[in-house]
This record gives structure tokens, C-alpha cells and sequence, in this order.
């Protein structure tokens, strides 16, 4: 769109190219090179996996972004304080005859108001400012508003049901980056009721409120159980984490091998101290960490209150060496299966990235954790979701665990140690560099523990794709070697709890 008389954007395959197989235990499975002949058959693994869609045509989530950046409607806002906008028909033959062209206002997941713009007309290649009808309301501070506009068909065309959505645009209406407040561990403290104990040994601190229990153990310096109610929501956990399980393009830019330090950070981060302080309604327990193979320093924060919430500030701080970009600045906690039920206040409702995300409106999505991975032929990093107000995981009672800031937060039944990240064997790519092999590797392959892996980011590097044998992601979407701090806030939530009235006046830095 930049340049009017060119054409791009186009894709190199429409589909993976696999071929269905059963497996010895009777899965089918979708086999790629490597997968055929006898061992050391040469092949090209599996680069021809490239599709927008699986063998049997089921999308793959980027099918879904390549939709939105095709789309030939476009919106664009000129004065949102008057819902005005410009509408345009990059259509060359098509006129807006056969197209409902639909507005709404959402805020929270609801509909506020709605209608048609029913005497907009848009020749082929015209654009138009117009005013959207929308009543005067009263926005209600620290609640988010959208203007949503769809592009569906009057009718039936071709394969196209009638209503099909061909085209749409999400219009934030406030910034929610200036609703948030700046972090402070005695934020909101008067409103919180005060903790029952808490008990220091050697070994581990012990902190009792309202129906809760956390013990902090000194060896592992990460939570060894907090209960609410009698039931546990944790199992281990949170601890620093700066990887991501290698994609494709990953492997095709040699990302194991050029950012394996920051496996090593991940893996073997040491802890140099634990700091207890008490506040007037609260505790906080601050754990300093080293970092020896990228020579840094960081540290997590817990600021515990007496109903259970745990305001969580992460910092991490470069060394003075030259180190290379980083996969991701997070951390990462197991919580029990049974918390499998997700729901999230942000973009979806398909996986999303930092450099693939514009067709994941932002909106409130459910499904189960099992749902959020992905099974691509071989099996990578999926399921992420950016731009995460807050997110709940609920047992079939409905309790569970509330997760609030702004954030970047994957879910899934599996562990980093569950994929291959490429540090085995290596061997000349196609460019004659040296590189990291992959392994043979399906998604009947991975097993679902008896857990849920959260991994609570402040932001993941993008995914790439401008080719897959070499390119990086673009440099906008890397995470410079730098220092980073965020916080979010980890709640216990009981079935009669509603996350967005619990999110109201809580953000946090």
C-alpha cells in the first residue's frame, strides 16, 4: 500500500505440504522429509511445512493475519473524539452495494450501541470521511472503549455465506497506556485487609490472611504452595525466564545457536539474596538473582496482601558486555490442570505476536488451555497472547487464579524441556553456514502434563517470516539487550468473582 503502483505481499505456499501417516499406536499424522525411506534418506526436513494451511486445508493461525492484511476495506480514524473516520474501497471492480458495512461500541466484551451505515456508497478505489452515528455517553474512567467496523455480505457469493465478514477495523477510543499507575507496593494498601501472620525460619517465610496461605521457600526462592481456601493454585514457582521454544524461522535464523546465552540465563540463574520487609497491610519478600552467562542481574518482587493478591514487579539489569538480542523478558510458573478453563481480556482470539497480531481483535475470549496450543506439523512455540489485560484459569467450580497488567502470556499443558531447542548436533544449511539441526519431531509426539505452564511476559520478540531460512524478525520487533522492569498481579478469584469489576482502578506500571 505504500507505493500505489506496486504489488506484494505475496505468499510462497498455500499449504503444507505433508502427507497423512498412521503412527504404530494407531494416531494419524501429517509426515514430512525425513519422515520417508530408510535412516539418513536425504531431505530438506521439514521446509516444505510453509503453508497457510495444514494438508487437510484446517488454517493455520498466520492464515488468519494474511486475511486481515489482504482485506480491501480500509479504516482509518480522523477524529475519533467525534467518531469520524475515513473509509476506503481498495477494491478496483467492486462497489459497497453487496456489503453491509456495520458499527458497534464495545467496551468489556459488551455492545454499548450499534448500527448500519446504510447510505454510505463507495465506488471502486473511492474513500469518504464520514461520522459515525454514535449517541453522547458517559465513559466510565479506567473502563476501555472500542469502535468496532465490520464489512459483511448482503448475500450468499460463491462459497461465501451470506453475512460473511470480509473486512474489519478495531478504533481504540481511549489509550489504555495512560490509564496505568505507576508501581508502589503500598498502592491501594488502606483498602486491603491486613495480613494474619507471618513467620520467617531458615528454611522458608510463611504468610496467612483471609483464607490463604503462601510458603516462600528460601532454597528454591519461588512460592512452594499457596492455597486459597483450602485449594491449591500453585505449584511451583514464578521464576525469571528470558526463552522462547524455537519456531521454524527460529531455526532458520539460527536463533538456538546465536541466543543460547539466554537459555543459560534462563536455566542456570542463581539466587544471591532474599529481602523481607514489612509494610502496614502487607509483606514483601524481594528475591536478587544473578545471571552469570550474560553477566546481569535482576530481581522479583512479591508485595503480598492480606486477601491474597500479590502485586509481582519483575526487573532485570544488563550487564556491561555485548550480548545478543534477547527471545523474551518474562517469567514462568505452573499452576494445577484443573485451572484449565481461560478466559482473557485481550487480543484473540488465535494465537498472536508482536509482529502478528493486527487480525486478533481485542476483545474477552474463553477456552479450555488444551485449545491455546497449536499443532503444527512439528511442534514450536503457539498459543501466545499479546496486548493481556487480565486472564482467569477456573477449576469446574469456577475458582481459580486472576492475572492482571498488560501482557504478553502463553498457557499450555507443556514445558520448555517438552520441545527441541536445537542444541544437539549441527550441520551445513543450505547457505553453506553452519546451523542447528532440528529434530524429527510431530505434534502426536507431545504428551500433556499434569499442569499448566503460564509464562507472564512483558514482551516476546516477533516471529518473522520474511523468509524462513535466514532473515530475523524485523528490528522494531526485536528486544534489544537492555534493561527491562513490569509488574502484573496475581489474585486468587472465587466463582462469584468478575474479573472486570475486579480489574477496575488496578493498573499497574
Amino acid at each position: 500500500r505504500k507505493e500505489p503502483q506496486l504489488q506484494g505481499g505475496c505468499i510462497w505456499d498455500w499449504v503444507d505440504q505433508g502427507l497423512e501417516k498412521v503412527s504404530e499406536t494407531g494416531e494419524k499424522y501429517f509426515a514430512y522429509g525425513g519422515d520417508f525411506g530408510p535412516p539418513e534418506t536425504p531431505s530438506d526436513g521439514n521446509f516444505l511445512i510453509n503453508g497457510l494451511v495444514q494438508p487437510d486445508r484446517k488454517p493455520n493461525p498466520h492464515f488468519y493475519e494474511v486475511k486481515k492484511a489482504y482485506q480491501n476495506f480500509i479504516v482509518k480514524p480522523y477524529g475519533l473524539n467525534q467518531f469520524a473516520v475515513e473509509i476506503t474501497n481498495e477494491n478496483f471492480f467492486t462497489h459497497t452495494n453487496g456489503i453491509d458495512i456495520l458499527w458497534m461500541v464495545r467496551s468489556n466484551g459488551e455492545t454499548l450501541q450499534s448500527g448500519a451505515l446504510k447510505d454510505l456508497d463507495l465506488e471502486p478505489q473511492e474513500s469518504k470521511k464520514i461520522l459515525i452515528p454514535v449517541e453522547k455517553f458517559q465513559m466510565v474512567p479506567f473502563n476501555e472503549y472500542f469502535l468496532d467496523i465490520e464489512f459483511r455480505l448482503k448475500k450468499k457469493k460463491g462459497l461465501l455465506p451470506k453475512g460473511y465478514l470480509i473486512a474489519w477495523e478495531q478504533l481504540p477510543l481511549i489509550n489504555f497506556n495512560t490509564m496505568k499507575l505507576e508501581f508502589d507496593p503500598n498502592i491501594l494498601q488502606d483498602n486491603y485487609p491486613k495480613l494474619n501472620h507471618v513467620t520467617e525460619t531458615n528454611n522458608e517465610i510463611v504468610i496467612t490472611g483471609n483464607d490463604f496461605e503462601i510458603i516462600f521457600s528460601k532454597k528454591t526462592a519461588t512460592m512452594d504452595s499457596w492455597t486459597f481456601q483450602g485449594k491449591n493454585i500453585l505449584l511451583r514457582g514464578p521464576k525469571p525466564n528470558f526463552w522462547r521454544t524455537p519456531t521454524d524461522n527460529d531455526f532458520g535464523n539460527d536463533m538456538p545457536k546465536r541466543m543460547a546465552v539466554w537459555k543459560h540465563a534462563t536455566d542456570e540463574a542463581q539466587v544471591n539474596d532474599i529481602k523481607v520487609d514489612n509494610y502496614d497491610t502487607s509483606v514483601g519478600i524481594e528475591v536478587f538473582y544473578n545471571f552469570p552467562s550474560v553477566e546481569s542481574r535482576g530481581s522479583i518482587l512479591y508485595v503480598i496482601y492480606g486477601d491474597g493478591r500479590i502485586l509481582v514487579y519483575n526487573k532485570f539489569e544488563i550487564g556491561k558486555g555485548t550480548l545478543p538480542n534477547i527471545p523474551k523478558v518474562g517469567i514462568s510458573m505452573q499452576i494445577p490442570k484443573e485451572f484449565d478453563a481461560m478466559t482473557w481480556f485481550g487480543r484473540g482470539p488465535h494465537e498472536n505476536y508482536l509482529d502478528r497480531k493486527s487480525s486478533a481483535k481485542v476483545d474477552i475470549y474463553s477456552g479450555k488451555v488444551s485449545d491455546q496450543f497449536h499443532p503444527y506439523i512439528r511442534p514450536q512455540e503457539s498459543g501466545n497472547k499479546t496486548d493481556v489485560r487480565w486472564a482467569t484459569f477456573r477449576n469446574v467450580a469456577g475458582d481459580g487464579l486472576l492475572v492482571r497488567g498488560l501482557l504478553s502470556l502463553n498457557a499450555s499443558h507443556y514445558l520448555q524441556e517438552d520441545y527441541d531447542h536445537g542444541f544437539g548436533e549441527i550441520k551445513s544449511g543450505a547457505t553453506g553456514n553452519i546451523k542447528t539441526t532440528k529434530q524429527q519431531r510431530h505434534s502426536i509426539d507431545m504428551v500433556e502434563r499434569d499442569l499448566i505452564n503460564l509464562d507472564i511476559d512483558l514482551i516476546q520478540m516477533g516471529i518473522g517470516g520474511e523468509d524462513s531460512w535466514w532473515a530475523q524478525p524485523l528490528e522494531k520487533y526485536q528486544i534489544k539487550p537492555k534493561n527491562y522492569d513490569y509488574s502484573f498481579t496475581l489474585m486468587p478469584i472465587k466463582s462469584d468473582e468478575n474479573p472486570v469489576e475486579l480489574n477496575k482502578n488496578a493498573f499497574l506500571k
